[in-house]
């Protein structure tokens, strides 16, 4: 009995071992044409397995990512500089699949919602700042069927009007300011239109137009209320 259980630990050890394994993320190679790379360590010829991690320069961890086979599969973290979690996304050989989750830096949510295979699929929220609802869309394979949006103060925006995807979603800051109004049809954002805050906050009047969107960051999360990057991703 006491050799079984030497054996088992002597096979099981080095297992366990290799599921832990961390190394850094800037540490990581991408090898292989685009849309099929791997990630890989330095002069290794396996894809990577394991978690992929970095710090902020306090000390404190701010990003934790699994690979299986060189591909993401599994949960990313993401952490503020003071500790707070501020984001959970869900990976499956290679895609995004499965919750999305995120917060602020007070711990309340900011963004939830899941993806299949890499589209972004049923039900998205986000909230502002403040924890009140911003908005509210479905999706299905990727494309927005419907949506509807709150202002900061709670009240539903009158201009927003996205069904069976096609029509205008407005985007405030958090002073309640309508920012931005974005053009979707058959699901897609095809343009968009800024308006710059009020004079109090930008000196003069103006208006900037778009047939097409600027190339966005999909997930990376937004620190400001009139960033750009996230619009792809409502």
């Amino acid at each position: 009995m006491k050799s079984l259980l030497v054996f088992f630990l002597m096979t099981s050890l080095p297992l366990l071992g290799a599921e832990t394994k961390e190394v850094a993320i800037k540490s990581l190679q991408k090898r292989g044409e685009a849309g099929k790379q791997r990630h890989y360590l330095p002069d290794q010829n396996t894809p990577f397995t394991g978690k992929a991690v970095a710090y902020w320069h306090g000390g404190q961890k701010m990003t934790e990512i699994s690979y299986k086979d060189g591909k993401r599969d599994g949960t990313k973290f993401h952490w503020y500089e003071t500790g707070g979690k501020l984001s959970e996304i869900n990976y499956k050989d290679g895609k995004h699949h499965g919750p999305l989750i995120a917060w602020n830096e007070f711990g309340q949510l900011r963004r939830k919602g899941t993806h299949v295979d890499g589209q972004m699929d049923g039900i998205w929220r986000n909230w502002y700042k403040g924890g009140q609802k911003e908005n509210e869309a479905t999706y299905i394979d990727g494309l927005m069927g419907t949506a509807i949006v709150w202002t900061p103060a709670g009240e539903r925006c009158p201009e927003t009007k996205v069904e069976d995807g096609n029509g205008i979603m407005v985007r405030y800051t958090e002073g309640g300011w309508p920012w931005l109004r974005i053009t979707y049809r058959h699901g897609k954002m095809t343009g968009w239109r800024h308006f710059p805050p009020p004079p109090e906050e930008k000196s003069g009047p103006g208006e900037v137009t778009s047939v097409s969107p600027p190339p966005f960051q999909p997930f990376r999360l937004y620190c400001s209320s009139i960033s750009l990057r996230p619009l792809r991703r409502l």
